[in-house]
């Protein structure tokens, strides 16, 4: 048993603790917000465990952002920084904080996922979620 931490229930809503949290959060991932910049419809493809290169299939020119979200697991950007336009995140930032700023920059965010469990608890008018099959 450790005794230097403690473990805190979160007692809200996933997106409720984000939303209310961003700042400390990204501070704590260093992720900046503005990195993700602003437009109408952004695309992000959240990886499993394996990458899986369909994505970029689905993806098509209409989308002024377009993302990566690599699974913690894969420890390189496995060369795709500025693949046919798409921008790596660092797999350290949580989906939850990445979807949360998307939300606020465009009008339309398409995620693609795996089954990510964060289709279920961050629901955004402006986001939707499409689960692809291995």
């Amino acid at each position: 048993k450790k005794k230097n931490f403690s473990i805190l229930k979160i007692t809200k809503s996933m997106k409720s603790y984000c939303e209310e949290n961003v700042a400390y959060l990204n501070k704590i991932y260093n992720f900046d917000p503005a990195s993700v910049g602003e437009g109408n419809k952004c695309f992000i493809y959240i990886s499993d465990w394996s990458f899986d290169s369909r994505f970029i299939d689905i993806a098509d020119r209409v989308y002024d952002k377009k993302l990566v979200k690599l699974h913690p697991n894969i420890k390189n950007s496995l060369g795709l920084e500025g693949a046919l336009g798409f921008e790596v995140v660092e797999n350290k930032v949580p989906a939850e904080i990445l979807i949360n700023a998307l939300s606020k920059s465009y009008s339309q965010v398409q995620v693609l996922h795996h089954g990510s469990s964060v289709a279920h608890y961050m629901k955004y008018d402006n986001v939707s979620y499409l689960k692809v099959s291995k």
